[in-house]
């Protein structure tokens, strides 16, 4: 009796090498894979903006990567005593407001800065549920423990998620 399934992938004929600059954008996972390129002394930049699990804000956080405009400050939002941003993970939050904005425009300007030349990408996606803005509709990385009634959840079509990642991917492609 097999109590697993046995997967026999063959080798791809792409190589990762040490002269390669890495970027990993996604879940939990992708953050794994980056501290394990990391400590084998490869070139890594992983998730700009903290863990993220559904499509639509990889894709944000990939536009935000090409762009690499600041983050204006009237767009954090104040919850508890932390300062946050829905776009980002919780471990950019700050009780210092000026702290949080510090280290996310920090991310966003040294990730800008790594993929010009960056030559793999690795994407891991979490799921193809979102949590969207009750007041606006808007689609969130983080809802920061705010109370679930200021939220509605809903499952990305597979038309979004292709059209979301496809473009920004477009884009970074030809941004480095």
């Amino acid at each position: 009796m097999k109590l697993r399934t046995e997967l026999n992938p063959k080798s791809s004929l792409f190589k990762i090498v040490y002269s390669h600059k890495i970027m990993t954008f996604g879940s939990c996972f992708s953050v794994e894979m980056a501290h394990k390129l990391y400590h084998l002394k490869y070139r890594v930049f992983s998730n700009p903006s903290g863990i993220t699990f559904n499509p639509f804000s990889i894709s944000n956080t990939i536009m935000s990567t090409i762009s690499g405009d600041s983050l204006p400050e009237e767009e954090l939002i104040h919850n508890g005593n932390l300062w946050c941003h829905h776009d980002f993970h919780s471990s950019f939050n700050h009780s210092d407001k000026t702290k949080a904005l510090d280290a996310i425009n920090t991310s966003i300007s040294e990730a800008h800065s790594f993929s010009r030349d960056c030559s793999v990408l690795i994407l891991t996606l979490g799921t193809a549920f979102v949590y969207e803005l009750a007041e606006n509709g808007r689609i969130v990385n983080n809802c920061h423990k705010i109370p679930q009634s200021n939220f509605n959840r809903r499952l990305l079509s597979i038309n979004e998620i292709k059209e979301s990642l496809g473009d920004s991917l477009r884009k970074l492609e030809d941004h480095s």
